[in-house]
């Protein structure tokens, strides 16, 4: 009987990446015999807080914001429902989950006998900006040995202070360790002294033909050949003028995802058309990290933009260790401004195959030796 290894991830249906790295981890593990299913969880920023505590964290300067936001949900409602309820299907189609949903003061009894591992990762699991170092993250409901780290992220190069106490604890707790990027290890050698394998994000782990194989051409699509863009992040003006000359002297349609005041209508894309729309672009531009993996995986010409928000965090080392470790720093926004057009659209990917081979090795040798 093959043994059971529990996901515990980020399950919130609103992110392309998160759930096509959840259903890559599931993969990998299925073909390496296991049974897995995916454990539902709701932590960190998930959870609803009072009135009473939003108004003590709210600032002042927040508010235009908030305003901005609860009109745009409001005018908006019923596409952001459309686009969560195709989320929540791709995920049925595709993720095996628990019919339950843990949170720290809700951990089934059994738990430990259900599952003979359990895996935290990938994706940005140990951020204490999102998740708020809750223990789940960290496996801390499961027996020690069970507990194994599957390329998690932090996200950030540095751990705030107000967290580095219990981080410490519930990393030195962890029975093998693995990070999706090289500030991962940088943080926890300094804060612990362990040293944790640097693993590729579980995407990397699938080829081209598995991917296009749950692509779904969408119900909408471009009339001519296009640019593709997701950002996460807002873009700057100068950017913006940078793809307009593009789209114009190439004769492309600039299809922006991920907004919805400019682009209703591909709002709703759900992940399996967003693989789709990627592998059909003639160029494609994000500030995600998952948005260039697939640009890798499909081979398609991009360029990555630094992630612009309100924030003092530098949110892109994941990117950095990415772009480093195939080759490809040059498909940073900084290089491509100073490209030609050609150069632009002109990517060379024959050396990935070699890189891949090697980094794909590293994940599966990780998962034997952790889970044997």
């Amino acid at each position: 009987m093959n043994k059971k290894v529990g996901i515990l991830t980020i399950t919130d249906y609103g992110n392309y990446g998160n759930r096509l790295q959840n259903y890559a981890t599931q993969e990998v593990l299925k073909n390496s015999g296991f049974e897995v299913t995916t454990i539902k969880s709701r932590v960190g920023n998930q959870i609803e807080k009072s009135f009473s505590d939003k108004l003590k964290s709210l600032k002042i300067t927040d508010l235009p914001k908030i305003i901005s936001k609860r009109r745009e949900n409001k005018k908006f409602s019923n596409i952001k429902d459309e686009r969560y309820n195709k989320f929540v299907q791709f995920t049925k189609d595709y993720i095996a989950e628990t019919s339950y949903t843990i949170s720290e003061d809700s951990i089934p009894d059994d738990i430990n006998e259900q599952f003979d591992y359990f895996v935290t990762g990938s994706d940005q699991v140990w951020n204490p900006n999102y998740r708020k170092g809750s223990g789940i993250d960290f496996l801390t409901f499961a027996y020690p040995e069970k507990r194994i780290a599957l390329s998690p992220s932090f996200g950030i190069a540095k751990i705030p202070n107000e967290y580095q106490k219990k981080y410490i604890k519930m990393i030195n707790e962890m029975n093998s360790l693995s990070v999706r990027e090289e500030a991962g290890y940088e943080i926890i050698k300094r804060l612990t002294g362990r040293e944790a394998e640097v693993l590729i994000d579980p995407t990397l782990m699938l080829n081209k033909q598995e991917w296009l194989e749950i692509a779904e051409k969408p119900h909408v699509v471009p009339n001519r050949k296009y640019i593709l863009t997701y950002y996460l992040g807002s873009l700057s003006e100068q950017n913006q003028e940078f793809l307009n000359k593009i789209a114009k002297e190439n004769d492309l349609e600039i299809v922006e995802l991920h907004n919805i005041t400019r682009s209703k209508r591909y709002y709703s894309i759900d992940p399996s058309e967003f693989l789709y729309l990627i592998n059909n672009a003639s160029l494609f531009c994000t500030d995600s990290f998952h948005g260039s993996i697939f640009s890798i995986i499909f081979e398609k010409p991009f360029v990555v933009f630094d992630r612009i928000e309100n924030s003092t965090l530098k949110m892109s080392s994941r990117i950095d260790t990415l772009l480093k470790k195939f080759k490809l720093s040059d498909r940073h926004e900084v290089q491509c401004l100073t490209k030609t057009h050609d150069e632009i659209f002109d990517i060379d990917t024959s050396h990935i195959g070699d890189i891949l081979a090697i980094e794909q090795k590293k994940y599966t040798d990780y998962i034997k030796k952790s889970m044997s």
